[in-house]
């Protein structure tokens, strides 16, 4: 089901008795938003810097409050222009002074994804090689909860099933290396590209799929939208990726979407931020009830200076008080894609047992498999409406112990597992590893 979809949770007869849709958003959230933010070109002062002003830490950002993630690498090169800097290794996979410093922080719940394992293209990349990046994960005790691609056409070992392109997931490729992400590090979630590239407030899509090597993964992309962005904005940014250096993104980042919708441009750094997150595209996102997974580059070491621009403060403030009066939840990758799963793949049943009313709670197959053992944890943010205060719900044989029951304004009585916010915890791991990594 696309997020854009209408999901009534109106009730509807099934066997075994009254079948019930989860709501659509984190409740008691009508929306979210998540930013898949990739690793690219961060250094540790650009990190530090970029999220102590999301989560309000930083002098003239103290009314925003933002809970956000970010992708990690593995490797790095050292003598690139721009490298990322936040990494366990170099490119021979040979560990940096400062990997146990770096493993600690990507422990925290900073970082939730793995953006392949570092710019693969610049190496000789084959089985032997990805088995020596997963475990170096394991040595620094990471467990990435999803795959973000990373990289154009040449980067052959990304993962999308029918891409003539790529063949991570080919085992008659020397690019293949799905099976280790999939025995080795439990991964099932995946994002590919190309992102969806759309003039309205974006929707993610997601589907399981059977990979060439016969096993099934839950693929989705993130939405890179675009909205009516100035001509004159445009042009200065074109002029400053031209004395940057970058005009080989030009065409597959600007050209090309102008192509298909002449008075936009593509929306994927924090310089745009100011039009990603105007009034009119969260209104948008509200109104349709969308959980949306959007692509970014936080923490560039580049864009950085974008984030003192008024309209960027303005529109993290402006996101942050749609999240305080409870319109759209702002949160992390993992989290968010983790509840869109379940919404889209749980079953609710309610039964009136006598004087009880009982709400069943159990996962559905993909694909005739079981995929995600259905935990309350994993249920966080579930909600679903039901007809009074006196409900027992259980989830297989045991009774939940963390759902509540309570009356709403917009749905009556809901029944809904909480979602608690991590943002402290966020806040604590930025104040505590800024000065063991040694960013000024």
């Amino acid at each position: 089901m696309m997020d854009g979809d209408a999901m009534t949770p109106a009730t509807a007869p099934g066997a075994g008795g009254v079948r019930l849709a989860p709501l659509p958003a984190p409740y008691p959230y009508r929306s979210a938003l998540a930013f898949v933010s990739d690793i690219d070109s961060t250094t540790y002062e650009s990190l530090f810097r970029v999220h102590r002003m999301l989560y309000g830490l930083a002098e003239g950002y103290e009314d925003v409050a933002l809970e956000t993630s970010n992708s990690y690498w593995v490797f790095t090169h050292l003598g690139k222009k721009r490298k990322c800097e936040v990494a366990l290794a170099a490119a021979d996979l040979s560990p940096l002074p400062q990997a146990d410093a770096v493993g600690a922080l990507l422990r925290t719940p900073i970082f939730d994804t793995l953006h392949t394992y570092g710019d693969v293209g610049k190496v000789s990349f084959d089985h032997d090689f990805a088995r020596r990046c997963v475990d170096l994960l394991h040595d620094h005790g990471l467990a990435p909860a999803m795959w973000t691609y990373h990289g154009n056409t040449l980067q052959t070992h990304n993962i999308a099933p029918g891409a003539d392109h790529w063949h991570g997931d080919d085992p008659g490729h020397a690019s293949y290396h799905l099976d280790l992400l999939r025995k080795d590090l439990g991964l099932r979630f995946f994002r590919r590209a190309p992102s969806l590239v759309l003039d309205a407030p974006g929707v993610s899509d997601g589907e399981v799929v059977q990979t060439r090597d016969g096993s099934w993964i839950y693929q989705f992309r993130g939405a890179a939208f675009l909205r009516n962005v100035p001509r004159e904005e445009v042009d200065a940014w074109l002029v400053r990726l031209r004395a940057e250096g970058r005009s080989a993104l030009l065409d597959r980042h600007v050209f090309k979407p102008q192509r298909q919708f002449p008075d936009n441009v593509l929306t994927w750094t924090p310089e745009m931020l100011r039009y990603q997150l105007s009034e009119a595209v969260l209104d948008d996102m509200v109104a349709g009830e969308r959980v949306t997974l959007v692509n970014q580059h936080l923490t560039r070491a580049h864009c950085v200076g974008s984030y003192e621009a008024v309209e960027t403060r303005d529109a993290l403030r402006r996101l942050t008080r749609y999240g305080e009066d409870g319109r759209l939840l702002t949160t992390s990758g993992a989290r968010l894609l983790m509840f869109k799963f379940v919404r889209d793949n749980v079953e609710a049943r309610l039964d009136v047992e006598g004087e009880v009313t009982r709400l069943r709670i159990s996962p559905v197959a993909a694909q005739g498999e079981v995929w995600v053992d259905l935990t309350e944890e994993r249920l966080s943010g579930i909600a679903f409406p039901v007809p009074g205060p006196e409900v027992v719900a259980t989830l297989g044989p045991a009774r939940c112990e963390t759902l509540t029951v309570e009356r709403d304004e917009r749905h009556g009585w809901v029944a809904r597992f909480p979602w608690e916010s991590r943002l402290q915890a966020q806040r604590d791991a930025v104040l505590e590893f800024e000065t063991r990594i040694g960013a000024p």
